[in-house]
């Protein structure tokens, strides 16, 4: 019987040592845990207390205080959480932890919870320390300052610190107009430069001896126009560049195609491909651009289909100059189909 009764309180005592290890252990984890939250607060705290005299003079301090006053409670929230877990496990350091497990658990899903959102208000807490800080030390070494001056210390500096605003005002009241006055120069100037623009762009009308009108791009006197009734014939000749214009009328031709093949326009040239439309050429709807070399010229030939025949039109050009020559077949063709 004594051995029974023996043996039933060893293994009650193992199990209260049990039990008691574990508690303390947790007991541990948390002091430890809160020896940091109880530091972040106080660092809160601080920032809060030294700029509260600050925040009724300064908006912009004021408003940052206000968030740190919500980011203080939080964080000193969970502090209060583990301080209540501590002075709890401490209350029940003598029983085993099954007997706890319950009211601990709740406990401790409320410290896991507020972990996160502690963390991330330590983290908003960052930037607002790090601008209101210096501007509260700033205002509050001022203020020091203007305590220990005389009367008439504090007018003088008072008297600069107005002379200082109104130069910095007339400072920037001389940059307005000198940026008023620049941009009336610069509108001045672009009006000008789009006259000027616009006389060198003065489409200029000229006529064929058929009697087709076009308007030839500047320079004129790089034009010289010739041709027939069927036939008109513009040579380009300006700053080095040379090129001719043709236009003609094949009232016969009964199509596109036949011509594409045909003698007349390639002449046996073998060497003859479809070439991009251009885009002055596309309203025109043409049904084929042929390009081929020529010795020293590039050619290009275009063919329009109309219900009264077939117009043929194409640009040669050398191949070491350049000629606004795409513009000009463009509107000659086009002078064509309306006749």
């Amino acid at each position: 019987m004594r051995i029974a009764l023996a043996c039933l309180l060893v293994a009650a005592l193992h199990v209260n040592a049990s039990g008691d290890a574990k508690i303390k252990q947790l007991l541990a984890f948390n002091e430890r845990e809160l020896r940091p939250c109880l530091k972040n607060s106080r660092g809160v705290a601080v920032v809060l207390e030294r700029g509260k005299p600050i925040a009724t003079i300064d908006k912009e301090v004021a408003d940052d205080l206000a968030e740190l006053a919500k980011i203080h409670t939080i964080v000193q929230g969970q502090c209060d959480e583990i301080s209540a877990m501590i002075d709890f496990l401490r209350a029940n350091s003598s029983a085993t932890f099954k007997q706890i497990q319950k009211d601990f658990e709740e406990r401790d899903k409320r410290i896991r919870t507020g972990r996160a959102v502690n963390k991330q208000a330590l983290a908003d807490a960052q930037p607002l320390i790090g601008r209101s800080v210096p501007r509260i030390n700033k205002l509050i070494a001022k203020n020091d300052a203007a305590a220990h001056l005389s009367t008439r210390e504090q007018k003088e500096l008072d008297e600069k610190e107005k002379a200082a605003a109104e130069k910095a005002a007339a400072d920037k009241a001389a940059a307005d107009m000198a940026a008023a006055d620049k941009a009336a120069a610069d509108k001045a100037a672009a009006d000008k430069a789009a006259a000027d623009k616009a006389k060198v762009d003065v489409k200029l009308r000229a006529k064929f001896p058929s009697g087709r009108a076009v308007e030839l791009p500047a320079p004129i006197e790089a034009w010289t126009l010739s041709g027939t009734a069927d036939t008109d014939v513009a040579d380009y000749a300006f700053g080095g560049a040379k090129g001719t214009v043709i236009v003609r009328v094949h009232a016969g031709a009964p199509s596109c195609e036949q011509i594409r093949v045909s003698a007349t326009l390639l002449g046996g040239r073998a060497s003859a491909q479809r070439g991009e439309v251009a885009a002055e050429l596309k309203p025109l709807k043409p049904a084929w651009v042929i390009t081929w070399t020529d010795g020293d010229r590039q050619v290009r030939a275009v063919c329009v289909s109309t219900k009264q025949g077939v117009v043929v039109g194409r640009t040669e050009v050398a191949l070491a100059g350049s000629a606004p020559l795409e513009v000009t077949l463009a509107r000659m063709v086009a002078a064509t189909l309306k006749r």
